[in-house]
């Protein structure tokens, strides 16, 4: 008897899960990364170049089975540095199309670059601390290069907006940023131990902080007062590595495509990412 409750119940239960919407049990698919000059995707490709240095790309996917709720964000990555994210909500089956602006992307970097000048500017504070520890001050020390490693990586696309006032911030900038760092590698090449002498070679650290923060300020407002920024046309050198990621759902935090572009002037060979097919 106790056998053929258990049955029963095992049936009713299967049957209850076959009656629910196909969304609600299945895993959202994501397929057909691709990149293109604009929504229609005419022209798309899995690696796309683009000539001339827009004021956008367009990066499409195709989506399946996403239940009600489903969100999936298009991160566009350079050299590992997050230049644009957008996430949205989605539902069923159909095809995304996604506007990678350069008015967005520049926003990014400016907001990028204001969280590096601002964790740099803490990390100048503490590290001069008379309480500080060896392991502490090692800690900030590298915390602090790779802020200002990734905040140089962006400078150069900041110089490549087309106004004076923009490319003369970037050029001080790329200056106080240089300064900084090698500060920073002097201190690190110190004897870890050797609070002082590591404090030393850190000496004015917390003016150049200051300095940077200003100049990221007034490089924010420059920014912010202009619409209509192209692309940074980095040659084809510098690729830009788009993924789209589930981040909320029946497959929450699935990698679950990726494509790439470029932005150069004229013709020329590019150098494609490593397992990418060419376009």
């Amino acid at each position: 008897m106790r056998s053929k409750l258990i049955f029963a119940a095992v049936l009713s239960a299967v049957a209850a899960f076959a009656l629910l919407p196909r969304s609600a049990t299945a895993v959202t698919k994501i397929s057909h990364v691709r990149v293109a000059a604009d929504e229609t995707g005419t022209d798309a490709g899995e690696v796309f170049i683009a000539q001339g240095s827009p004021e956008s790309v367009w990066v499409l996917y195709d989506y399946s089975d996403a239940s009600p709720g489903t969100r999936i964000a298009v991160h566009v990555i350079g050299h590992g540095v997050t230049l644009f994210r957008e996430e949205e909500r989605y539902e069923g089956d159909g095809t995304a199309a996604v506007e990678v602006s350069g008015d967005a992307v520049y926003a990014t970097i400016g907001e990028a670059l204001a969280d590096a000048a601002a964790l740099l500017q803490a990390g100048a504070a503490m590290v001069q601390r008379e309480d500080v520890t060896p392991g502490r001050l090692d800690h900030e020390l590298n915390q602090m290069i790779m802020e200002a490693n990734g905040a140089g990586i962006v400078v150069p696309l900041v110089a490549r907006v087309e106004d004076d006032d923009v490319r003369e911030s970037a050029s001080r900038l790329d200056e106080v940023l240089a300064r900084i760092e090698a500060k920073l590698e002097a201190a690190l090449d110190t004897p870890y131990d050797e609070i002082a002498k590591r404090q030393a070679a850190l000496a004015g650290m917390a003016d150049d902080a200051a300095e940077l923060e200003s100049l990221v300020d007034r490089l924010a407002d420059l920014l912010g007062e202009r619409s209509g920024l192209r692309l940074p046309a980095m040659g084809p050198q510098w690729f830009f590595d788009v993924s789209v990621r589930i981040t909320e759902g029946s497959a929450r935090d699935v990698p679950a495509g990726s494509a790439w572009f470029y932005v150069v002037h004229g013709a020329g060979r590019v150098y494609l990412p490593f397992g990418a097919s060419g376009p």
